[in-house]
């Protein structure tokens, strides 16, 4: 008979019951309440998060200690008498089971500053008010940012700063100190928020730059970075930090020339690249050099200005020389420009991106999803380009060659209908396809067509087809329907989002075809499903 020690023991029973009611406050309150061998587990996946606002550690403290006060119709919690240290008790009690705090400023209830202030004077010594805290989000608001050392614990692992549009010296200073309070941090994450980053001084970002630049060095255990962007020095650096397996820059513009760099082999951890605004195509080759070491898994590389078609080539070339070829498998390639010019739109086939600068990508084997995206337009001259992509690539699930914008180029594509077939056999896993092509003249239907003397599995759920040209909706439906009998979106140019910021330029006559296109194919789907039903009855 097996002894009782052989069993789990009930605590950790209790622990997995509670895990599962982590989003049910109000049981896990009752639970607390209802004995003793319940309380602890129960408060601790209660408070484990605090992300509606600190005050709700506050109001633990004493009622008479503090009162609510409203201001531009904000509520504060605010300082009415002063704090004793016996006053803390449940308030500490609380505090040391939160593991991820989010300080959001856009709370309707905030902590008025007198509170931290007199928590600060009453707290012993060295004391963090979240002794426990293992994950951070702090938006560095003015009023606030004073006392966030208070919650900079030596448990932290995990740190997101959002910095402020006025960067004051402070929020520099807490950049540079950050790790001497933190050392175990894995995670750092420090940027301006989205919404203001385009109109940031360039002053303001040059400054970050720099502190954050000249402390990279210290954080040997980072395993994921997130920065606005680097010195290359400091690049070069974070390729060293031995345990880095994510890398993120919103901008990527080095503050030297990296054209003639050769940078040795770095990253040795790395599985995750995003580049978000690179400038130059030699900041991003500069990039590629460094990863001669690395096991890279996804890299996605946004371009902020159009490049050239010799530019890309040398970027694909580059990719493919210094990344392992069996770990690659997803890579996002764009250029963003949200205001094109009818000159820049306006384009010859020698200035789009052809199957030679593409070819070197083929020689990662294990690809899984590829996602291109191009101002000035993708352009195949023969069906065979189409069919070393499919073979080269036999487990891509997400493949996507796709113009940006409506073409203006000076020859229509030579892929057709038919040829998408060579992603029907070589590509089994495929459920999401990208690609121009001609529709204008869909295969007749007859039974002597490899269309209809077939039946085709496809898995494809999702078709892009640009702008792409378009004549007899009805018969092509037919005809599509035969090839991918799951598709359920067929998405246009007009469609993608950034063409809604391009004004008048967004004007395509394929559009509405396409559509009825779409609107057919779920009408054919519907009838072999009910033929379907029928035979098997």
């Amino acid at each position: 008979m097996s002894s009782p020690s052989n069993f789990p023991l009930i605590p950790e029973i209790i622990k997995l019951i509670f895990e599962q009611l982590a989003t049910d406050e109000y049981t896990l309150a009752s639970l607390a309440r209802t004995c003793r061998v319940f309380e602890d587990p129960a408060l601790d996946v209660l408070w484990r998060e605090l992300s509606d606002g600190f005050y709700q550690l506050v109001k633990c403290l004493p009622a008479h200690v503090w009162e609510e006060d409203e201001r531009e119709d904000i509520q504060y919690v605010v300082l009415k008498q002063p704090i004793a240290s016996a006053d803390c008790f449940r308030f500490t009690y609380y505090a040391r089971r939160v593991r991820r705090y989010t300080f959001n400023p856009e709370s309707s209830v905030q902590v008025d500053a007198s509170i931290y202030q007199a928590l600060q004077l009453v707290m012993p010594c060295g004391e963090k008010l979240l002794p426990n805290v293992q994950k951070l989000t702090w938006d560095c608001e003015e009023n606030t940012l004073p006392f966030i050392h208070m919650f900079l614990g030596p448990r932290l692992i995990k740190i997101d700063f959002v910095l402020s549009l006025i960067l004051s010296p402070l929020e520099l200073s807490l950049i540079s100190a950050v790790y001497e309070h933190c050392p175990l941090l894995e995670s750092v994450s420090i940027s301006f928020p989205s919404s203001i980053r385009d109109v940031l001084p360039i002053s303001h970002i040059r400054k970050a730059v720099e502190i954050m630049s000249s402390s990279i060095h210290k954080w040997e255990k980072l395993r994921s970075l997130v920065v606005e962007t680097l010195t290359y020095s400091a690049f070069l650096e974070v390729s060293r930090l031995p345990r880095l397996e994510e890398l993120v820059m919103q901008h990527c513009e080095f503050d030297v020339d990296t054209s003639h760099s050769t940078p040795r082999g770095g990253f040795p951890m790395l599985k995750s690249l995003k580049a978000l605004a690179c400038f130059r195509a030699s900041d991003c080759i500069s990039m590629m050099k460094a990863m001669d070491d690395s096991q890279l898994h996804s890299l996605t590389v946004v371009f902020a200005k159009v490049i050239t078609s010799a530019s890309w080539k040398q970027v694909f070339l580059t990719l493919a020389q210094h990344c392992c070829h069996d770990s690659l498998s997803d890579i996002v390639f764009w250029d963003r420009m949200f205001f094109p010019s009818v000159e820049i739109l306006t384009h010859t086939r020698q200035e789009m991106v052809n199957f030679g600068a593409l070819e070197p990508l083929l020689a990662f084997f294990n690809l899984q999803s590829f996602r291109l995206e191009v101002t000035k337009g993708i352009y195949f001259s023969d069906p065979s380009e189409i069919k070393k992509i499919a073979t080269s690539w036999p487990k891509v699930q997400v493949l996507k060659l796709k113009p940006r914008f409506f073409s203006r180029g000076d020859e229509p594509s030579s892929i057709t209908v038919v040829d998408l077939l060579t992603f029907v056999e070589h590509c089994p896993r495929l459920t999401q396809l990208g690609i121009t092509f001609d529709a204008i003249s869909p295969p007749e239907i007859n039974r002597q067509n490899i269309f209809w003397n077939k039946t085709w599995d496809s898995n494809i759920l999702e078709l892009y087809v640009g702008d792409s040209p378009i004549r007899n909706p009805t018969l092509f439906a037919a005809t599509l329907s035969g090839v991918f009998p799951y598709l359920k979106k067929i998405t246009t140019i007009e469609e993608e989002e950034e063409m809604t910021r391009v004004g008048p330029l967004a004007t395509g006559t394929n559009h509405n075809a396409w559509k009825q296109v779409e609107e057919l194919m779920k009408l054919f789907s519907a009838v072999r499903d009910q033929e379907r039903s029928s035979a098997s009855t």
